[in-house]
């Protein structure tokens, strides 16, 4: 963002058309890149398709201003009948929200702290998750974390959490999605605020669940197979292995990230445990490793706002993930050379 708002005040002899790289997956962020100049933005990790289709969308429409380019995804329908849990301590607050998601025919569960909803998440299966912030006994950060701790342990595939914030602040917002919630709510909000973003992640659960069923990709793998398609779709003639290269890198790169994370847990050294959560869920996004990748963005806000209640135990379930997605990805590297065998 800062980058962009350089070049735009320093100017250049052809307008340059810039597209946003991304993990955030907020609303502001179309409105952020907007503003910044950007053309388009795409969130991490990217798909080779949507790549392409972006950029292609970008440069054909050299016409259109940066303002009008399309910068947020179609939202589907909403969905009615899904099952929603309610996270919400205020007893006002519980009352209109439950109201208001009954008026739209959706079918509600209550919790009134983090440890009614982690109990209720392990009882029932939720198509979206409502999580105020603030509460007694545990948190909605907490239990964010707690359940995407439990989500990866057993292969689940992840629920999705929106927060529900009376903090409008940027630096709020960006605590609640680096914590492991996928999308967020300002309060107060209205009927329709409400049925547009429980109606989008409900319809963005549809969408996935059909999507895994038609490619028969097994959840208690933690791989997403499009992401692995990708990067064999970026073989080359006469340079095979890319997976295979990269891989190996992830293989040796892991290993070295999780034992300091482990030593700066006895350490007690919060910014280098930061760091290596960092860089170990973006490796692990890029190769569609999600389990492995949640648990490290929960590690690394953690680290960085110094929360630690629960961290050592966060890293604990990291190592078993990885364990997993090791033997996944050595599972997809020994079929990818048998296919190779057979078709050469």
């Amino acid at each position: 963002i800062e980058l962009a708002h350089a070049l735009a005040a320093v100017g250049t002899a052809t307008p340059l058309r810039m597209i946003l790289l991304t993990s955030m997956t907020a609303d502001n962020v179309a409105k952020t890149a907007r503003e910044a100049g950007f053309a388009a933005w795409l969130n991490k990790p990217l798909r080779r398709e949507e790549l392409y289709r972006t950029i292609d969308r970008v440069m054909c429409g050299s016409a259109v201003t940066p303002a009008a380019a399309p910068l947020t995804p179609q939202v589907a329908a909403s969905t009615k009948g899904a099952r929603v849990l309610l996270v919400e301590d205020n007893l006002v607050n519980q009352d209109i929200g439950e109201a208001m998601l009954a008026s739209l025919g959706y079918t509600i569960d209550l919790a009134n702290n983090g440890v009614e909803a982690v109990s209720l998440f392990g009882r029932n299966t939720y198509e979206v998750i409502l999580m105020d912030c603030q509460m007694p006994e545990m948190d909605g950060f907490a239990a964010t974390a707690e359940i995407r701790s439990r989500e990866a342990a057993a292969g689940l595939s992840r629920t999705p959490i929106v927060a529900l914030t009376a903090n409008a602040m940027q630096g709020d917002r960006d605590r609640c999605l680096a914590a492991g919630m996928d999308d967020y709510l300002a309060k107060p909000f209205g009927k329709s605020q409400l049925d547009e973003m429980v109606g989008r992640w409900v319809a963005h659960q549809e969408a996935a669940s059909g999507q895994v069923a038609e490619e028969a990709s097994p959840s208690a793998s933690g791989l997403d197979s499009e992401a692995l398609a990708n990067i064999r779709a970026l073989e080359r003639p006469g340079k095979p292995g890319l997976l295979a290269r990269v891989v190996e890198s992830y293989f040796a790169d892991s290993g070295r990230l999780y034992r300091q994370m482990r030593a700066s847990i006895e350490a007690g050294d919060l910014a280098t445990l930061g760091r290596c959560a960092h860089t170990l869920k973006s490796a692990s996004g890029n190769l569609g490793a999600r389990d492995a990748a949640a648990l490290c963005a929960q590690i690394e806000v953690r680290a960085q706002t110094g929360n630690v209640a629960g961290i050592e135990q966060l890293v604990d379930a990291l190592g078993p993930v990885l364990d997993v997605t090791a033997d996944s990805l050595r599972a997809e590297l020994k079929n990818t050379t048998e296919n190779a065998y057979v078709t050469g």
